[in-house]
């Protein structure tokens, strides 16, 4: 039966998984977003400051990304072919997010 996956792609999208906290959120509560030079030069800079300057603050668990790429680890692991989305997220750094993501959860 699993042998079937192989043929089957899926795409999470981590920084936006709807359920629960956005990963994108997590990234905003652990790093200093406005601080990456790149990013501010390409990007609205009251975007960038407006989302992180005064992120949420949550638990570890409540983020919903960690569920997310923990089912996209299972089935990477059945054999279906799992790729990052980003959806452009912040513009270059949601990519980066979402490899981060899902090594958080053991997928490498």
């Amino acid at each position: 039966m699993l042998g079937g996956l192989r043929h089957i792609g899926y795409c999470p999208t981590l920084v936006v998984s709807f359920g629960g906290i956005y990963g994108e959120q997590y990234w905003y509560h652990e790093m200093n977003v406005w601080e990456q030079e790149r990013l501010m030069r390409f990007h609205p800079n009251r975007l960038v400051e407006g989302a992180s300057l005064r992120s949420h603050k949550a638990h570890y668990d409540d983020y919903h990304h960690m569920a997310v790429a923990t089912t996209a680890t299972d089935l990477y692991r059945a054999g279906v072919k799992v790729s990052a989305g980003a959806h452009g997220q912040r513009h270059g750094l949601g990519f980066h997010w979402e490899m981060w993501m899902f090594a958080q959860v053991g997928l490498q």
